[in-house]
């Protein structure tokens, strides 16, 4: 749909809260480095070592309940477990958890000039700090979103900016978020090359409120729709300045495993 992905861009991911932002930005991430490039990850929410544990995880197809009962480990989980571990300690990605904005454009300088790295992630834009005096949160993103283009336009990265959407969506009756749902969006809109909005049906993630839909047969788990589909992720391209279209791309996602397929 995109065409790829031009370099010098900076790319906006934007999600509700418990959406799944950081499973689907770690997905991308290891799946670029599968590819053979080289990508940096900074990990503001959570310790690298975490994020790493948690890209383990999804690649043995582990879930977490079966890590933390350790001692009921079998034989063959534990070999899964070394396998993929080894798997991602193989890739090419940087952790970095700099928060600062003129460390991280000082770090992305860094990485394309002396490691050859085009690629990164920053998880994520609300928890970014700045030295810019403001209770005005609009003034605030833009100084940060324009740092981040100008880095990406001087050294020719691809940066990828996870952000939260306003709470105001969840009052919607159509929760995908959209570009009037980004904080202070006039700024990050504006700055931004691509936005893509992250979507699934948060109420799926409550078993009563699952098995109510199942029984009046509002459930379908064939259909490419999050609404209807409680292992369906969409992704919605909102804004593409490139070459390439907008709309909406649909994922597998395995929530108990926080494990997206690509191809729904």
């Amino acid at each position: 749909m995109l065409k790829g992905i031009v370099e010098g861009s900076l790319v906006t991911l934007l999600a509700r809260s418990g959406i799944g932002k950081t499973t689907f930005a770690l997905d991308l991430t290891k799946k670029i480095a599968i590819e053979g490039k080289s990508i940096t990850y900074f990990s503001l929410e959570m310790p690298p070592e975490q994020m790493f544990l948690k890209m383990v995880l999804t690649q043995a197809k582990l879930k977490i309940e079966e890590y933390i009962s350790i001692t009921r480990y079998s034989e063959k989980i534990i070999n899964d477990l070394s396998i993929a571990s080894n798997k991602i300690a193989a890739l090419n990605i940087n952790f970095s958890k700099e928060r600062d904005i003129s460390k991280i454009v000082n770090l992305i300088n860094y990485y394309v000039r002396k490691k050859k790295t085009k690629i990164f992630v920053i998880d994520y834009l609300n928890i970014v700090k700045s030295d810019i005096k403001t209770n005005n949160t609009d003034i605030l993103y833009n100084e940060i979103t324009a740092e981040l283009k100008q880095v990406a336009l001087k050294t020719g990265a691809i940066i990828f900016l996870v952000v939260q959407a306003n709470r105001t969506v969840d009052s919607q009756a159509d929760k995908r978020p959209n570009l009037k749902d980004i904080k202070s969006s006039s700024s990050i809109e504006q700055n931004s090359d691509y936005i893509i909005s992250l979507y699934r049906n948060l109420d799926f993630n409550n078993p009563a409120k699952r098995k109510e839909a199942f029984d009046k047969g509002k459930i379908d788990y064939n259909k490419p729709n999050a609404d209807v589909n409680p292992e369906c992720f969409e992704l919605i391209v909102l804004k593409n300045r490139h070459t390439g279209s907008c709309g909406t791309v649909y994922l597998k996602y395995l929530s108990n495993l926080g494990f997206l397929n690509w191809i729904f």
